[in-house]
């Protein structure tokens, strides 16, 4: 009883059971791979009701280079494909094909992530600017501010559809108005002129999916990896970064953020959220998805580190011959930091406390294309000026707004308050003590958590008395 997942029809387009897939020369990419049914790592007993395998054919569909065939009915509902393309490979082009093998019936909710190099040899375009001169509205370069003689002025906006796409001024009438500010009409709409940026001949302007753009130069090889039919745009985050208890944290450049170009991307690469919880615990199927708050909020990355063995043009970043560390991976120590000095000062915060205030404590940032289906909050986690996103969560971290979130959280009463109180005095630190002394292991006095009653428990109570918890 064999079937094949068909892409077309699932993208409201013609019966197509291949999925095209761009893998440049020399490259190595990763499919993980997983469908709606319960997992045997939830609790031992329940597992996979239905068995899929994933192939990876060439470019002419004649055969498969790569599979994934695991059994998986009363196992984990996942594959996972690992390709690397050859250096002298003819083609980029290559086509995703999953099969249906057995179980109850085929899953209609499936997902994969596909893992592979991104662009490697691009450029940041400069920023130019509007002015008025005696012949007219002119376009001015930011950084030397000379008039633009050549290449091309762009912009970048959303579509009616909610993509980014890119316009080149040239083709446009730019106004002004009474306030010196300037517009163009597009999408039957008047768009303000707020980044322009300034493409040189030579290279073309690419856009990737949070909003930046970058450069590529016209005889430059490809070197990126990309879904090129059918793709869905949707959230990427999974396993433990999608865990209720976890913090994930999203990735921006430096060079993205305020006092440098302020434009307030996040990396292209940097993981959208969304992906629903579908079964509880014990493998059941739950009412209604669940969906956590992660990514909770973005970090920085792409800054200078002595890591690295080598400086190599690709690794340093900004030019400074020193190498940049980019990646998620860089962005959640920065946060990291960032949360052991609020800990520092406040150390009776509790882990969802620590969340809390650090998505508090942020500024928005702009929210990359919609992904398809993305489920909408009726609460916002964030701050009142700023707005939840699956994919830049409530945006870039703020120590100083963060650390004045903390003193405006609500009073914790389930907290050290021993004498049901309903805040925090002398009485509760006389209580911990005796508990102290007389090495009581009830839980309720443990207050940082680490299973013991010791001095650091004392010191945590110390903290309560100073805090917006404690007793007037």
């Amino acid at each position: 009883r064999e079937s094949a997942h068909d892409f077309g029809l699932a993208a409201g387009q013609a019966s197509d059971l291949y999925q095209k897939i761009i893998i440049p020369k020399d490259s190595t990419i990763s499919i993980a791979f997983q469908w709606a049914s319960p997992y045997e790592i939830s609790n031992g007993q329940v597992g996979a009701e239905s068995d899929l395998d994933i192939y990876l054919y060439n470019a002419d569909k004649s055969n498969f280079v790569a599979s994934s065939t695991d059994t998986n009915i009363g196992h984990d509902p996942v594959e996972f494909l690992t390709y690397t393309t050859a250096s002298d490979s003819e083609s980029d082009t290559f086509y995703l094909h999953v099969r249906y093998m057995a179980g109850k019936e085929a899953p209609t909710r499936l997902k994969y992530v596909l893992f592979g190099p991104g662009l490697l040899d691009f450029s940041r375009p400069e920023k130019l600017y509007v002015a008025e001169s005696a012949e007219g509205l002119v376009i001015r370069h930011t950084k030397n501010d000379e008039l633009m003689t050549e290449g091309q002025a762009v912009i970048v906006i959303k579509d009616p559809e909610d993509r980014f796409v890119i316009k080149d001024l040239a083709n446009f009438t730019i106004k002004n108005n009474l306030e010196g500010k300037f517009y163009i009409t597009v999408f039957e709409q008047d768009v303000l002129l707020k980044d322009i940026w300034f493409i040189p001949a030579g290279f073309s302007p690419v856009v990737v999916t949070s909003g930046e753009l970058l450069m590529i130069a016209e005889d430059a090889e490809n070197t990126q990896t990309y879904i090129a039919e059918y793709g869905t745009q949707s959230s990427t985050v999974f396993g433990h970064a999608n865990a209720l208890g976890a913090i994930a944290v999203g990735a921006m450049s430096y060079q993205q953020a305020p006092l440098f170009n302020n434009s307030l991307f996040i990396e292209s690469f940097s993981s959208a959220g969304g992906t629903p919880i579908l079964y509880d615990r014990q493998g059941a199927l739950l009412s209604t998805p669940k969906y956590h708050l992660n990514p909770a909020f973005i970090a920085l990355d792409d800054i200078d580190t002595t890591f690295f063995p080598a400086v190599s043009e690709e690794l340093d970043t900004d030019g400074n011959e020193l190498p940049n560390f980019k990646g998620t991976s860089a962005a959640a120590p920065n946060a990291a930091a960032v949360a052991a000095l609020v800990l520092q000062k406040y150390p009776y915060l509790r882990p969802i406390q620590v969340k809390q205030v650090m998505m508090q404590g942020t500024i928005d940032l702009a929210e990359p294309v919609n992904a398809s289906n993305d489920p909408i909050l009726d609460f916002n986690p964030c701050a009142t000026d700023t707005t939840f996103g699956w994919g830049t969560g409530c945006g870039l971290i703020q120590a100083d707004k963060i650390l004045e979130a903390v003193e405006n959280l609500p009073i914790d009463v389930d907290f050290g308050d021993f004498d049901s109180s309903d805040c925090i005095d002398e009485i509760d630190k006389a209580k911990l003590l005796a508990a102290f002394r007389l090495n009581l292991i009830d839980s309720v006095y443990d207050l940082n958590g680490d299973g013991k009653l010791d001095e650091s428990d004392l010191a945590v109570m110390d903290n309560l008395l100073l805090s917006n918890a404690a007793c007037s």
